[in-house]
């Protein structure tokens, strides 16, 4: 599920993108740095490149900023802050970045994707607040939209009632929006709509890698009841695209009918 995972890679992108600081203690001065600069930042599977930010150093309230933070990554553009207080242990981090134009066929390998079907343009954003080293008490929000997509592979199905697959792809949107709490990651909505199926799924994955997430697919073609003989077809189409549960740890997931 690429989204799922975009989803859990920008959390820990965002985890391990500052290590802790040892910075001395300042008691009145703020200091305002020169831009960062670097070619590449590789984070988590993930390669940044031209990577910008502007350091700035808070002494009223200990905390240390990376303002103005520009990269290149996948076809796309990455801007956001990044924030560690340092005022007391252990240090707090919040940050917000927002991705623009992110070529989905480029990114979805650094996912894990295995399928070279997935493509579409990415826009998404999050914010987090977390403790270094502490996933569990991690909190944040996002949202992804996914436009011009190809993200449901029926080729078989369009083929059948549809004609030409290939007069579907890049027809796919999903948005899908999330927040970070209670040690899971709650799904809190998630539209897809293809001219082959519709879907909608709401649900959480635990940062133990829990699962429970409920979905109801729908086939969209209008043709369906219109195709003579395809009567059992679509009675066991039916069937298939029912509502269900995807439930279990992810590495052992489970799919339960409701």
């Amino acid at each position: 599920m690429p989204l799922i995972s975009l989803v859990l890679l920008t959390l820990l992108s965002c985890g391990r993108l500052v290590a802790e600081s040892a910075l001395p203690s300042f008691a009145t001065t703020s200091v305002n740095g020169e831009v960062l600069h670097a070619n590449t930042l590789t984070i988590a599977g993930m390669t940044f490149r031209d990577v910008t930010a502007r350091p700035v150093f808070r002494a009223a309230t200990a905390t240390l900023l990376f303002e103005s933070i520009e990269a290149k990554a996948y076809r796309g553009r990455i801007r956001g802050t990044y924030g560690i207080e340092l005022g007391a242990e252990p240090h707090r981090h919040h940050c917000r970045f927002d991705l623009e134009g992110v070529d989905l066929a480029v990114l979805a390998p650094s996912l894990g994707a295995t399928t070279d079907h997935l493509a579409g343009q990415v826009q998404a954003w999050i914010e987090l607040d977390f403790e270094a080293g502490n996933l569990a008490k991690t909190t944040g929000r996002g949202e992804i939209t996914v436009t011009k997509g190809s993200l449901v592979d029926f080729d078989f199905l369009t083929a059948l009632l549809a004609g030409d697959p290939g007069a579907t792809r890049g027809t796919d949107t999903l948005s899908a929006r999330f927040q970070l709490k209670d040690s899971a990651a709650h799904l809190l909505f998630l539209n897809l709509d293809s001219p082959s199926v519709k879907l909608r799924a709401a649900g959480s994955i635990g940062f133990d890698g829990m699962l429970n997430i409920r979905m109801s697919p729908k086939l969209s073609f209008t043709v369906l009841g219109a195709l003579p003989g395809i009567g059992q077809i679509a009675e066991g189409l039916g069937k298939l695209f029912s509502p269900r549960a995807l439930v279990g740890h992810f590495t052992h997931p489970v799919w339960r009918v409701f």
